[in-house]
């Protein structure tokens, strides 16, 4: 299934893009108006032991552009966005962001342009939710499973 793109080339510029230079999809015709929704969560253990990766698709219905203010997930002791633009990688503390979710509009992050490193700490069991804080107040949450990113291991584990 391919997925929207989500280009983060500047965290000071892309507030200043138009949805169309972010690669975001304009789908109202499957979204509802109104709200911003955090339609997918995507949580993958990674090779490295100190974080795991994360990616989210969000769907802003409203009116206005909303920007994300920070990303928590229960589990994790903190979360960073990074994003990717040819061999340059920036992580940025999620609190710090700059990401702008044009109005009805949805991204969708993937691993070679914006996704979210989250640092481990004492996650207990396979579930986490993230929060998405966004500059308008509002606060959404879904549950998401942490997944192997190996497939073989996750059909041979037995829990």
């Amino acid at each position: 299934m391919e997925n929207p793109m989500f280009r983060l080339v500047s965290l000071v510029a892309l507030s200043f893009m138009s949805p169309d230079n972010v690669g975001a999809a304009n789908d109202e015709g499957v979204h509802t108006r109104g709200v911003v929704t955090l339609e997918q969560v995507d949580v993958e253990r990674t090779e490295d032991p100190r974080a795991d990766a994360a990616y989210l698709t969000i769907w802003n219905g409203t009116d206005q552009d909303v920007v994300v203010t920070n990303v928590s997930m229960s589990g994790y002791e903190g979360v960073d966005i990074v994003s990717t633009e040819g061999d340059e990688v920036l992580d940025q503390p999620a609190d710090e962001s700059l990401v702008t979710i044009p109005a009805r509009t949805e991204i969708s992050m993937t691993d070679d342009t914006l996704f979210l490193r989250a640092a481990r700490g004492r996650r207990s069991g396979d579930q986490t939710a993230a929060t998405v804080s966004l500059s308008d107040g509002r606060k959404v949450t879904a549950l998401a499973v942490v997944r192997s990113s190996d497939p073989s291991a996750e059909a041979h584990r037995h829990d």
